[in-house]
């Protein structure tokens, strides 16, 4: 039910570590919890760790902007999703783009637009629209009302307290480089992004009994694990076939590279060794 939380690693936006966040959900003693921090996936090992010490369901996530814009926000089913979203994300960083208003075709990964931001027939298979609690008047006269099967539970999560809002505004002013008077309501989450109880959150939704449904498929078929016990450095760099050895090469390789440090160390212009090879 939870497919948007934020930590601090969502830079100079969210307020809560890993742990805090954790700890606030076993307050709720929610069972599955979704990390989507903004455009990175850096807490991810850890906060799967914490996850299983603590019993909860951990689900792999990023949500996509570009500044203030929320594009959509990205839940892996599986592995093999995390490994797909953290690649397109790469590619936009290491070109300096911006990421584009649909989302890329990926096998194994859900999109969860923001309400209004696409009509019904605009979906693919593998695409939702998020409904926040602050959406709910707003559907009552949308068409979606009719078409819930692609509407999912929307609650984001930043903060815990207005103690954590008040760090959250600071951090907004900084990023925004603005003082407090002259943030917009684009540029900070909303007051209310915090857990609720499960009767809560059902309450909140309880005339949209699909999307609750929707939103408890979603969260039952998404998970991420990683094996931490297995030791995964490499015993050696080579294969057998990188290195071609030619009988009386190493020595001579060896003695070369003596001579070349030694000439470094006494400051002797380095000679040029090239035709020794």
């Amino acid at each position: 039910m939870w497919l948007n939380c934020h930590s601090y690693y969502s830079l100079r936006y969210g307020a809560m570590s890993l742990e805090a966040l954790i700890e606030e959900a076993l307050k709720y003693d929610i069972k599955a919890l979704a990390l989507t921090d903004i455009n990175n996936s850096m807490g991810m090992t850890d906060f799967v760790k914490l996850c299983k010490a603590n019993n909860i369901k951990p689900i792999a996530g990023v949500e996509l902007r570009n500044g203030n814009i929320h594009l959509y926000t990205g839940i892996a089913r599986n592995k093999e999703g995390f490994r797909e979203l953290n690649e397109f994300v790469t590619v936009i960083n290491e070109s300096h783009a911006e990421y584009p208003d649909r989302a890329p075709d990926l096998d194994h990964v859900i999109f969860i637009y923001p309400f209004r931001k696409l009509k019904y027939d605009q979906l693919k298979e593998n695409e939702f629209i998020g409904i926040r609690p602050s959406d709910l008047p707003l559907l009552l006269t949308s068409d979606l009302r009719h078409q819930q099967v692609r509407l999912l539970i929307y609650k984001p999560v930043t903060i815990r307290n207005q103690q954590d809002h008040f760090i959250h505004l600071n951090l907004r002013a900084i990023d925004r480089n603005v003082v407090f008077s002259r943030l917009t309501v684009e540029d900070v989450s909303s007051p209310d992004e915090f857990f609720v109880s499960a009767d809560q959150l059902h309450e909140i939704y309880s005339s949209y009994p699909q999307i609750i449904s929707n939103t408890e498929r979603i969260t039952e078929d998404c998970s991420i694990d990683f094996d931490f016990e297995k030791v995964k450095n490499k015993k050696t760099f080579t294969r057998h076939h990188d290195i071609i050895v030619i009988p009386g090469t190493l020595h001579q390789i060896f003695k070369m590279n003596r001579i070349v440090r030694l000439t470094y160390r006494s400051n002797i212009p380095p000679l040029n060794c090239g035709n020794n090879f």
